[in-house]
């Protein structure tokens, strides 16, 4: 049993549930991505569902450092909330869940997106206009979305390439610094 921190609620929505690990997505810098089985129970209620979780390599991290796993959280869990409130229109998933691990660092859970692997021109270039949106958007709201956040996935109500925001290591409340990676 685990216990889930979910995103935009206060100190009292917490779940414990059962996470299974299923093979990997993917990997970067920051730590690796699984696919995961998550069963809930609530009372007589039980839920299963397909995620993905992002385990971190660190185990410590540093005050301004974008691989902390609760910060992601944190600053993601309030872009949902604002995009929620205000309407936005940016693309987030549906669920984000921190996972604090008796032993070791946390990790995220999230809902699983199908990225599209393969673009027309003509869909690469909505792609990119969604992506400009998107940042646009941030910018506005006091977030710096970087275009590395950005996924690939279709729209399920219009069937078009749109940019949905998966990767959380990117985004920053307040303006980002500029540092030696991004000159």
């Amino acid at each position: 049993m685990v216990v889930l921190k979910r995103a935009g609620k206060g100190k009292g929505a917490v779940v414990r549930a059962r996470v299974k690990r299923g093979r990997k997505i993917g990997k970067g810098k920051e730590g690796k991505v699984h696919e995961v089985q998550i069963k809930i129970r609530k009372g007589r209620r039980k839920r299963a569902a397909t995620l993905v979780e992002k385990k971190f390599f660190r185990k410590k991290f540093n005050k301004r450092s974008l691989g902390d796993p609760r910060k992601q959280f944190a600053v993601v869990s309030e872009l949902i909330r604002l995009n929620r409130q205000k309407k936005l229109g940016l693309r987030l998933p549906a669920t984000l869940r921190i996972k604090e691990n008796l032993v070791g660092k946390p990790s995220l859970l999230s809902t699983k997106i199908k990225i599209v692997e393969e673009m027309t021109k003509a869909q690469e270039r909505e792609f990119w206009k969604d992506i400009i949106r998107q940042v646009r958007i941030g910018v506005n709201n006091g977030f710096a979305i970087l275009v590395d956040s950005f996924f690939p996935t279709i729209d399920p109500k219009s069937g078009k390439v749109v940019a949905t925001i998966a990767d959380f290591g990117n985004i920053v409340k307040g303006k980002l610094k500029p540092t030696s990676s991004f000159k």
